[in-house]
């Protein structure tokens, strides 16, 4: 699979139906719907960077960076209490990908 693939469809599972609310009426959701798009984004330069020079990789090791991911948010999460929230999501983000991944098996 190749980086644009991998980012149309997490475009298309995940961002294309988020939309970002009046943070003055819904603060919650605002810092909800802001943490995942940064958490998918994240994700596609994780990728990027791991699979460098190269441009394609395969569901396989897409699945094992996912699951490295997810373990690195997960103890991002556990460093600080006041940050945590973006990590929690992140890696909540990481289990939607590895669910999805494993289904395009």
């Amino acid at each position: 699979m190749s980086l644009d693939e991998l980012a149309l469809i997490l475009c298309d599972m995940y961002e294309m139906d988020e939309w970002l609310p009046n943070p003055v009426f819904d603060k919650k959701e605002f810092t909800r719907v802001s943490n995942t798009l940064w958490a998918i984004g994240e994700f596609r330069n994780y990728v990027a960077d791991h699979i460098f020079p190269q441009t394609k990789t395969s569901i396989k090791n897409l699945e094992a960076m996912v699951r490295s991911f997810i373990e690195k948010m997960d103890d991002f999460a556990s460093m600080n209490q006041q940050n945590s929230s973006i990590f929690t999501t992140a890696k909540m983000v990481g289990e939607n990908i590895q669910d999805l991944l494993y289904a395009m098996e």
